[in-house]
């Protein structure tokens, strides 16, 4: 009968347990000191290492010859626990024997003084998923076993264990493995198992297992099934995974705004017979990896040929966008989990990225200490025939706001909803007159890119809160498409152009003289 790698190459030893050095040594140190303790509770992701620790731990407190905390695996007590002769140590599914029933055998059970060897020893793996009521039973048992009995609790649901229960044990955090621990492992069992091997095919296998070296084995177990050979091409097809080269493809093309190879690409992934889902969850990773390249931080998780390619790319890539990228890439692999059509949700989310992606970003600008302006007056000529009786000056005083402290406030915290809100509200000119606060586009795509998004509605509510201090709370709010400087420059007198071009249109006063 076949033997899953995983459990040929299942640890004999302390020193042979992968990625987990500071809980090995503290283990080895209580066992060659004869302080161990009577219980443990080891915790942490699946396949990191905690029913072998276990029971690595097990044979070492039973070895008759320890070598520095280290069991001989020569010894009766090492060679009957590793053939499972030796009915010292007891593993008990949690989950399948999670009753009061079967905690009060074992409190029974454990009365018995071991018939060979020093100590009995219970591993209770998910321990998490024992009832409340199995709980309360085992707790008395738990403070105070008889000075023969160890007990070693595992479970990968920390959280879900009574804080009764974990105070009266030592306790192991087991961390994920690094991608390139188990590749290194995986390369060493290949050889060892004389396997022909291309290096980042397995490289592929250990990103994919997550950190947990028995999915490793066991992945590699599957596409040892599928051919002899472990080839990056077979790897993909077994792992339903996209090459990284096809990723960074759709990232230029995001880059470039390219529909059509956007649309190219998603379609190649269905009609390869693949998962879109797990497709956008690639691509957010390394949407990701380049974010991390940006910000000068170090990848040790993939291989070096990878991070070149995607250091030219980050370089490509402008800092604001790429993490608008991320942020955009994040919000369609969490919506597209629960699609029932996830090729279309793929597609429109990509382009919606890619759209938005490619707007220019909002730098504010420090605000100007703002001056007192220096005012002209030009009094425009009444038409002819007209008598005045009484004369009514009206200031109509027009004050650019775009660089007051109040607007780069408004384009912050605009941003903070949405980046694209902001870089379409940035394109409009924020003016005070006296009717209110108009906000004056030269173009009507931005505009209306406001007034149709969801969260347009917003723009002004945030423009009255911060401009209340300065132009009270009653401010009114309009939104032109023209410039309020544009209109009637045809009928502007010569001398009043003459003045604007002196001064400047802000610094130009127009006082009307209208007959009542």
């Amino acid at each position: 009968m076949y033997l899953a790698l995983y459990r040929k190459w299942r640890p004999k030893n302390f020193f042979e347990i992968v990625g987990q050095e500071t809980i090995v040594k503290i283990l080895k140190n209580a066992v060659a000191t004869s302080q161990v303790a009577h219980a443990y509770l080891f915790s942490g992701p699946r396949g990191t290492g905690k029913t072998t620790t276990a029971k690595v731990l097990a044979k070492a407190v039973n070895c008759e010859h320890p070598i520095n905390g280290e069991p001989c695996n020569e010894c009766p007590s090492c060679t009957g626990i590793n053939n499972q002769s030796l009915l010292n140590v007891f593993e008990i599914d949690a989950a399948s024997n999670r009753g009061i029933d079967e905690i009060r055998e074992l409190r029974e059970s454990i009365k018995l003084v071991p018939a060979q060897g020093k100590y009995k020893v219970y591993i209770i793996d998910e321990v998490h998923m024992l009832t409340n009521e199995a709980f309360n039973a085992l707790l008395k048992t738990l403070e105070e076993p008889p000075e023969h009995v160890i007990f070693i609790l595992a479970t990968t649901e920390f959280n879900k264990v009574p804080v009764t229960i974990v105070s009266r044990c030592q306790r192991f955090d087991f961390k994920r493995i690094s991608t390139n621990t188990i590749w290194e492992h995986l390369k060493n069992i290949a050889e060892k198992e004389k396997i022909q091997y291309e290096p980042e095919a397995l490289h592929l296998i250990a990103q994919a297992s997550e950190g947990g070296l028995r999915d490793a084995l066991s992945l590699m177990d599957q596409v040892l099934v599928f051919n002899p050979q472990v080839t990056v091409e077979d790897t993909l097809k077994v792992l339903g995974f996209v090459g990284w080269q096809k990723i960074l493809q759709l990232i230029s093309a995001l880059r470039e705004n390219d529909t059509a190879k956007i649309i190219n690409e998603v379609a190649e992934v269905v009609d390869r017979g693949l998962d879109v889902k797990l497709f956008i969850q690639q691509l957010l990773q390394y949407v990701r990896y380049l974010n991390l390249i940006k910000a000068g931080l170090n990848i040790e998780e993939l291989m070096p040929d990878v991070i070149e390619e995607l250091k030219g790319e980050a370089d490509k890539w402008d800092g604001d966008k790429l993490f608008f990228l991320w942020e955009e890439i994040a919000r369609l692999e969490r919506e597209i989990r629960q699609a029932s059509f996830p090729r279309i949700w793929a597609e429109v989310g990509l382009l919606k990225a890619a759209r938005n992606a490619g707007m220019d970003f909002v730098t504010p600008t420090p605000a100007k200490e703002v001056q007192t302006p220096r005012v002209t007056t030009i009094s425009k000529p009444q038409p002819e025939g007209k008598k005045a009786k009484e004369e009514k000056s009206i200031a109509t005083n027009v004050v650019n706001l775009s660089q007051t402290p109040e607007w780069q406030e408004v384009l912050l915290k605009t941003r903070e909803i949405s980046p694209p809100l902001a870089i379409n509200l940035s394109k409009g000119t924020p003016f005070k007159t006296s009717d209110g606060l108009k906000i004056v586009f030269l173009d009507e795509e931005p505009l209306n890119w406001i007034l149709h998004y969801k969260k347009g509605s917003q723009v002004k509510a945030i423009i009255k809160e911060v401009f209340k201090g300065s132009l009270g709370e009653e401010l009114k709010i309009t939104f032109n498409v023209k410039s309020l400087t544009s209109a009637g420059k045809a009928d502007e007198p010569k001398a009043l152009r003459k003045a604007k071009e002196l001064f400047g249109e802000d610094k130009v006063v127009i006082i009307n003289k209208e007959e009542e």
